[in-house]
């Protein structure tokens, strides 16, 4: 897979998960909160919808607690976050975790990008699913060509709501088949969400955004967004350790 050109061509790539120790203490978090050895796509068997949302909320405290896990989700692609962002590299502050049970409209996501809620739009999207993503119970995108035609759209249907908007180019929406040992990497850019879960199987995953340590800050989120708050240092380039250690007066570096 040339990860470049499909992300310039696309906006989006699917990528093998290149930590299987990574994946499983993730999903080993998860399943010690539902108290389940059993696969995560059938927790919805033995819990009821109304108590979703405190499980949830456990299980992002607990993925959040786990000793490094900065260094432990990066691993899942690193070639391809070199690739694409390049050698100094931030990382959201936090794990995000979605649930998605069958037929639960509690927790579906209407049609978005994350630019438009304040994300850089230097910043990939890392999601992974803790189990089979597929069909209804996955997440939809549109690709940059579709994306570019719902940006132009945004001020037509400013008053009519996006569910309109979503409505004239769902036919477009890629409903995408991520499996469980591989990783969606997208531009928060695009246009994404998804619906009501028609499947028989539930639907975990994990979401974290980074981006390059010098990609423009945004001004119009000068503190929510920003470096610091939202995002934190994650690797660092020898070359700009050297530069930080620069000291003209002090000779200190």
């Amino acid at each position: 897979m040339n990860i470049k050109k499909n992300f310039e061509n696309e906006g989006f790539l699917i990528v093998k998960n290149e930590s299987k120790e990574s994946l499983d203490l993730l999903c080993k978090t998860v399943q010690n909160i539902f108290k389940s050895n059993k696969d995560l796509d059938k927790i919805h068997l033995n819990f009821d919808y109304k108590d979703i949302n405190k499980y949830r909320l456990n299980c992002f405290k607990k993925l959040n607690q786990i000793r490094n896990w900065e260094n432990l989700y990066f691993k899942q692609c690193e070639k391809a976050l070199y690739s694409l962002i390049g050698l100094d590299i931030s990382i959201q502050t936090k794990l995000n975790l979605s649930i998605q049970m069958p037929k639960d409209t509690t927790s579906s996501l209407g049609l978005h990008s994350d630019t438009l809620s304040g994300q850089s739009e230097y910043e990939v999207v890392v999601w992974t699913p803790l189990a089979d993503a597929f069909e209804s119970n996955s997440m939809y995108i549109f690709d940059k060509k579709v994306s570019k035609l719902i940006y132009q759209d945004l001020n037509k249907f400013e008053f009519k709501g996006m569910d309109k908007l979503y409505n004239k180019y769902k036919k477009h929406a890629k409903f995408l088949n991520v499996k469980k040992g591989e990783i969606l990497i997208f531009s928060s850019s695009l246009f994404h969400g998804n619906i009501i879960n028609r499947t028989k199987k539930t639907r975990l995953s994990i979401n974290c955004r980074f981006k390059s340590i010098f990609a423009p800050e945004l001004e119009d989120f000068p503190t929510e967004r920003s470096s610091g708050s939202f995002y934190k240092p994650l690797k660092i380039s020898p070359v700009t350790k050297w530069g930080l250690k620069y000291k003209y007066n002090n000779i200190k570096f």
